[in-house]
């Protein structure tokens, strides 16, 4: 059980870390996100090197103990790295911003001239096909 515990914390701490990278790359932060990468690397191969080995073993209830408990620290690992990162970061860093030049509803001329050249090749191409 120990082994297991240690192996789903390694875990936590691992999806923690590479949510906040992923987060940290999104608002290019880029010595933080390299940060992350470095330490979530550690926290990776530790995670992989206790896994392994308890699934080596022949203990049958350590290996299903291992696959539960890292499975769930994966899962809530990640969300835990959402819910701190957004701490971390901030929102400001997190915010979609808008167009300049606000929503388009209206199709402009670009647009139309576009669709309508568009609709040309298109009737061209069709046109081709058909002769063949």
């Amino acid at each position: 059980m120990d082994v297991a515990v240690l192996a789903a914390l390694c875990m936590v701490v691992q999806d923690v870390v590479a949510t906040i990278m992923v987060m940290a790359e999104a608002a290019n932060r880029g010595w933080l996100a390299g940060v992350m990468d470095t330490v979530g690397w550690y926290f990776s191969i530790t995670t992989t090197s206790i896994s392994v080995t308890a699934l080596q073993s022949h203990v049958v209830s350590e290996k299903v103990e291992v696959l539960l408990l890292v499975g769930l620290a994966n899962l809530f690992g990640t969300k835990l790295g959402q819910v701190t990162g957004h701490r971390l970061l901030g929102s400001r860093w997190l915010v979609v911003r808008e167009r300049p030049d606000g929503p388009r509803d209206e199709p402009d001329e670009k647009d139309q001239d576009r669709q309508q050249r568009a609709r040309h090749w298109r009737r061209q191409a069709s046109r081709e096909n058909g002769r063949r």
